[in-house]
């Protein structure tokens, strides 16, 4: 190989944490885990972008996987001891009790700590759910990328949201957009300079702002 394990270990680190990300793996595990990818997916003539490109997948893939692992674990845990928690001051506090300053502080506490939960699965479901949305607008024929992020960024994404249906309005917009886009400008707009480049800006500006009007309400 043209590189060694710590080199590895560095590059695969560095692409993974390359916009701030927080790394769920331990140094160990990845040390492992590069071991054991250079043991099947390398060879003599295999440089460290060519395996960095190989491992890389693999390595996010486990990295999201411990995220979420330890995601349940906590919340499992808390769980638990808000219903024990619960459940033992319903039995031990008489009716009519007012609970005292240190109940109180611990009643608000747990309260923060479902509301925590709530928030971070309300927001793992809307990430997961606009995911989804773009694979299937892109399947079905929507094949702008930015069009798909710039119109689906204001939708309102819940619990039963429904992908299907949502991705087959973004299509009927989509493809409404492209029959409405302009071509009242030619490629000699703009006079001395690559008209065909000034043409494309002009038609990409005009279709925008048509594009605007027929957003999803």
């Amino acid at each position: 190989m043209k590189f060694t394990k710590e080199q590895a270990h560095e590059a695969l680190v560095a692409k993974m944490t390359e916009k701030g990300e927080a790394l769920n793996l331990s140094k160990q595990t990845i040390t492992g885990h590069v071991e054991h990818l250079m043991s099947i997916a390398a060879n003599d003539e295999t440089t460290l972008d060519d395996f960095v490109q190989k491992a890389l997948p693999f390595l996010k893939m486990a990295d999201g996987q411990a995220r979420h692992d330890a995601t349940v674990n906590v919340e499992e845990r808390v769980k638990k001891g808000i219903d024990e928690y619960k459940k033992s001051h319903t039995v031990t506090q008489k009716d009519g009790d007012e609970p005292d300053d240190a109940q109180k502080a611990l009643l608000d506490r747990i309260s923060a700590l479902e509301k925590d939960i709530k928030e971070r699965r309300d927001a793992e479901l809307v990430t997961s759910k606009r995911k989804e949305l773009l694979s299937k607008m892109k399947e079905i024929g929507v094949k702008d990328d930015e069009w798909a992020k710039d119109f689906t960024a204001d939708i309102q994404i819940g619990e039963k949201f429904d992908v299907e249906a949502t991705a087959k309005k973004m299509l009927e917009l989509y493809n409404k957009h492209h029959s409405e886009t302009p071509f009242n400008v030619t490629p000699e707009v703009g006079g001395s300079g690559n008209g065909a480049s000034t043409y494309a800006d002009e038609v990409i500006k005009q279709a925008a702002a048509i594009a605007k009007s027929h957003r999803l309400e």
